[in-house]
């Protein structure tokens, strides 16, 4: 095999093998600023459900606080 596609195909598949771990990152940043699961859900194109990332949200930074969030414009 030719060196530079050996070296493609190992970067391909470092970033393809980093990729949900960064996914992961970036929803739970995103929940603790304040986001949705829905929003981030629609965000990522559904990559996972309103569900699963809702989850992944409760797993690294607890339930949301109680109540209503404030309005857009609040």
């Amino acid at each position: 095999m030719d060196d530079d596609v050996r070296t493609e195909l190992e970067k391909a598949a470092e970033m393809f093998a980093e990729a949900p771990k960064r996914l992961r990152a970036a929803i739970v940043s995103a929940g603790e600023r304040g986001e949705t699961s829905l929003e981030i859900a629609k965000t990522i194109n559904f990559a996972y459900s309103p569900d699963y990332v809702a989850r992944i949200i409760r797993e690294a930074i607890g339930p949301r606080k109680p109540g209503r969030r404030a309005a857009a414009g609040d």
